[in-house]
């Protein structure tokens, strides 16, 4: 077990070294790459205006502060359930601490996002590189699935991975469809939500058991 905890976050500090690598890519060169350009420009065309008014909405729903309504919802849902914080706290966790890196990042990169004339919905004009809607989105599905996954019969497993999955790749393209990113920005947000999925569970799951602690909120409900 503990082998397996010291892969995954191996890995979660891998990601978060590409991402890094990108942060230092983009500070470098903070205009977009010609595939970012080829990437938007060819949604672009995909454009109308009934699919713009879905994709708005769908984006408004994976926002940063939708991400925040729904793990606070998703971490109480889990207490509830579980009458402990076993598997509420790595969600929160997780969540709170890629939204923390991600601020960090943008605030170092201070990468301009698409030209406002490319962008349709609702404009934005905060920093782009990673993308926030995405790293919020990806570090919420990947460590609920990272917590609820265990003991599920294989079949199920592997569909609701791909849920999480669809959920990501959705996300994703609405920032694109919107002109709201580039690709490099959403690919960014991706791997620091990952990175953060992947490396803090087990972390905070080592910290729990040394120290013997289940937290019974029982008496709290």
């Amino acid at each position: 077990m503990e082998i397996r905890y010291d892969k995954r976050s191996a890995a979660g500090a891998a990601l978060l070294g590409l991402t890094l690598l990108g942060a230092v890519l983009v500070a470098i060169h903070p205009g977009p790459f010609q595939v970012d350009s080829a990437v938007l420009h060819g949604l672009i065309g995909t454009r109308s205006p009934a699919l713009t008014g879905i994709v708005d909405d769908v984006s408004r729903l994976l926002s940063p502060v939708a991400m925040a309504g729904w793990t606070a919802l998703i971490v109480v849902a889990l207490i509830v359930r579980d009458r402990s914080v076993r598997r509420a706290l790595p969600v929160a966790g997780a969540v709170a601490i890629a939204a923390g890196l991600d601020t960090m990042i943008k605030l170092a990169v201070t990468r301009p996002r698409p030209p406002a004339v490319l962008q349709v919905g609702s404009p934005e004009s905060t920093y782009s590189y990673p993308s926030g809607p995405v790293c919020g989105t990806t570090v919420l599905v990947m460590t609920l699935l990272a917590v609820t996954v265990a003991g599920l019969p294989r079949a199920r497993a592997l569909a609701a991975t791909v849920l999480a999955v669809a959920v990501i790749v959705l996300c994703a393209w609405t920032r694109l469809y919107l002109g709201a990113h580039w690709l490099s920005d959403v690919t960014g947000g991706a791997l620091l939500g990952l990175s953060a999925a992947l490396a803090v569970p087990p972390l905070l799951d080592v910290v729990l058991r040394r120290v013997g602690e289940r937290i019974d909120v029982k008496g709290l409900l």
